[in-house]
């Protein structure tokens, strides 16, 4: 299973990146929106852990990108 993992905080993503990855999990990581959506539309994931928070995200998407990966088959929970 590969997941992504889009945090602003390093400290908080580098803890979840870790956990995954000691439980045999392939994780990429963004430290921003602008990263997270750019590996999330260009790569495949089987699922995108998301600080829905992040002012990028929040500031040009919106919940447009949880409701479009909704849309193409992701289980979202926000």
């Amino acid at each position: 299973m590969k997941i992504l993992v889009i945090e602003d905080q390093s400290e908080l993503r580098d803890v979840v990146a870790e956990t995954l990855r000691e439980e045999s999990f392939a994780t990429d990581t963004a430290s921003d929106g602008e990263e997270g959506l750019y590996k999330a539309l260009n790569w495949n994931y089987d699922l995108i852990v998301l600080d829905v928070f992040i002012y990028t995200l929040r500031q040009k998407f919106g919940k447009d990108f949880i409701e479009t990966r909704r849309g193409q088959g992701y289980i979202v929970k926000s």
